[in-house]
């Protein structure tokens, strides 16, 4: 991480010359900068997009590029009604659970909060349909894709939220896709598009935001926005200084660009906009070596995959649900034990048998943990194997000495090979009944569903993406809770146990055995400053400051500690992105200005 020396806010009347000027400045080539940007420009602004890596997309392009879109165009058109009232509980339940209040106006949430989230569920599929009807964005429907806790709010639908780019070829697209698109429709609009800018400092004029300054390979550039600046610069994933003071366990590293160093966050202080949200993060597992090394395609381990498959600490006991959704896989980690003053499962250990190797070695959504067979050495250095338990758990052993520096120097229990072996007896007898009495494996519908994904994937073969599996789920189905959901390959394996059952199975009686060591890691962060409905930062006293907009991971989220389903990270994002942007273009009539709020109530 690069540390700025620049001053995070100048005066305009230091500002010698401006290089260039534009109705609109944005900050950000990710999917929220181009939103708010081409809805600027659409409207007649002059658009500015700075991206301060050297290619645009942001974490954006790495992403799965999965939308959850409350009553969006495609369930509308199939005749489905999203209950909204019971779309927005869902919402604050899981969002704020020790606050949830149903009884309360606000749901027990922060005005602000409940604002934001009451306009995103309202407004979402207007959202869509807009940048639909602008061929700003071309969507598919994965009408199968569960929400993450669907069965928390009685009268909530389990599915049909998830959207998806779809390319030109009509097959379904991921993050690349959905960036083409935008940015495609952004400079069709007149947008123009800067790289290597990095802004280190808000330029103010009667404390209105009137500019940035930026740092480029040319030199430090003055840029002047008529209308006010979009901050849409993502989170603080890969600024250890503010992750260990903001976030409430240790995080290790993250999978978004590694261009997201928090660099909004004291501009955005030094301009007396109040911080929230900053200690919950879009949270998943990462493989160690792969955070502590940086390696520069990280991707999260979002699911264990497979069957024959378990989780252990570091004393040889199995201590979570495997496959509960992995937004919620960090807290497990966290887990404190105020005693012996140390976090006893960090890290987790991943072991697996060679049946799960071979059928689902290779595919996805586990971040690279099970190779497939043919993969380089580099691809294999983070699994270790054994021919016996006892070898396993002996190179267990020794790769927590290879990096005791960097997990506090903690090391297995002394008796973790009988540990271990008494877990999985455990574990086994589990998967020949096919019920898990401990953790209740496979019981959640998204459970069901990603290993029913992971089925139809190895139905496919190696290299079969996300995306592809998911598209051959669509068309078959079953029932969860009266709604459809997806069967694929899911069967019950042992009759009587149900569904869950099919996401587990005993680990062979002779080896070879395989593991890996996890950590805690984001997505990306969350927090920053509060915003309101149209996206302008907001001071202590609520009022908002002129001319500062922020969207995305660099704003203060209203999700808190919720991760509602797939894509909930790019849907309110987008949606508050188009808000911004209707609201940032309006901004030099006040009567455009009244004609947008009106349209958000």
């Amino acid at each position: 991480m690069s540390i700025p020396t620049h001053p995070p806010v100048v005066a305009a009347s230091a500002v010698e010359s401006w290089m260039s000027e534009a109705d609109v400045i944005v900050v950000g080539g990710g999917a929220s900068g181009f939103t708010a940007g081409l809805v600027a420009a659409d409207a007649g602004s002059r658009v500015l997009l700075l991206e301060k890596a050297d290619a645009i997309g942001g974490t954006s392009a790495k992403s799965g590029a999965g939308m959850w879109v409350p009553a969006n165009r495609h369930m509308r058109a199939a005749g489905i009604e999203d209950p909204l009232d019971r779309c927005l509980v869902f919402q604050a339940r899981t969002s704020r659970p020790h606050r949830f209040a149903p009884s309360s106006p606000t749901l027990g949430l922060e005005q602000w909060e409940y604002d934001l989230l009451h306009t995103f569920t309202h407004h979402a599929g207007k959202a869509f349909d807009a940048l639909e009807d602008m061929g700003a964005m071309h969507t598919m429907w994965m009408p199968a894709f569960p929400d993450y806790y669907p069965q928390l709010v009685d009268g909530h639908l389990t599915t049909g939220r998830v959207l998806v780019p779809i390319q030109p070829d009509g097959a379904a697209g991921q993050g690349i896709e959905l960036i083409r698109q935008l940015s495609a429709a952004f400079t069709e609009r007149g947008g123009e598009i800067r790289v290597a800018h990095r802004v280190v400092s808000a330029v103010v004029d009667d404390d209105a935001v009137v500019g940035v300054i930026a740092t480029t390979p040319a030199g430090e550039v003055a840029l002047r926005a008529r209308q006010g600046v979009v901050f849409a610069s993502g989170g603080f994933t890969h600024n250890a200084e503010l992750r260990d003071n903001f976030l409430p366990h240790p995080v290790f590293s993250g999978c978004a660009v590694t261009t997201n160093e928090g660099d909004f966050i004291p501009i955005a202080e030094s301009l007396g906009a109040p911080l929230r949200n900053m200690n919950n993060a879009w949270n998943s597992m990462v493989l160690l070596e792969h955070a502590v090394t940086d390696y520069p395609i990280m991707v999260a381990t979002f699911e264990i995959v497979g069957r024959s498959i378990l989780l252990v600490n570091r004393a040889g006991r199995r201590v979570a649900n495997e496959k509960q959704v992995y937004s919620e896989s960090c807290a497990v980690l966290a887990e404190w034990d105020g005693t012996r003053a140390e976090y006893p499962n960090l890290p987790l250990i991943a072991v697996w048998d060679q049946a799960n190797a071979d059928e689902f070695g290779g595919l996805m959504l586990d971040g690279g943990m099970m190779p497939a067979s043919g993969a380089s050495d580099a691809e294999h250095a983070h699994v270790i194997s054994g021919a016996t338990l006892e070898e396993l758990a002996q190179g267990i052993r020794e790769r927590f000495a290879t990096y005791a520096d960097h997990i506090g120097g903690v090391a297995p229990a002394a008796d973790f090979e009988d540990r271990l072996a008494e877990t999985i007896q455990r574990f086994n007898e589990f998967g020949r009944n096919g019920r898990d009495e401990d953790f209740h494996r496979g019981e959640a519908p998204i459970e069901q569903y990603l290993q029913s994904l992971q089925e139809a994937a190895a139905s496919i073969g190696e290299g079969a993406g996300f995306m592809e599996a998911n598209s051959s789920l669509q068309s078959q189905s079953w029932t969860v809770d009266g709604q459809e959901a997806p069967q694929g390959r899911l069967a019950e394996r042992i009759p009587g146990a149900g569904l869950a059952s099919a996401t587990f199975a005993p680990l062979a009686d002779e080896g070879p055995y395989y593991a890996a060591l996890l950590v805690p890691g984001t997505l990306d962060t969350k927090g920053g400053p509060k915003t309101d409905v149209h996206g302008r930062v907001l001071d202590h006293l609520e009022r908002p400051i002129r001319g500062l907009y922020a969207v995305g991971n660099c704003a203060a989220s209203p999700s808190a500690h919720a991760y509602w389903g797939a894509g909930g990270t790019l849907g309110p994002m987008i949606t508050f992105a188009w808000l911004a942007g209707q609201h940032i273009a309006a901004s030099s009539s006040a009567d455009a200005v009244a004609t947008a709020a009106e349209a958000i109530r």
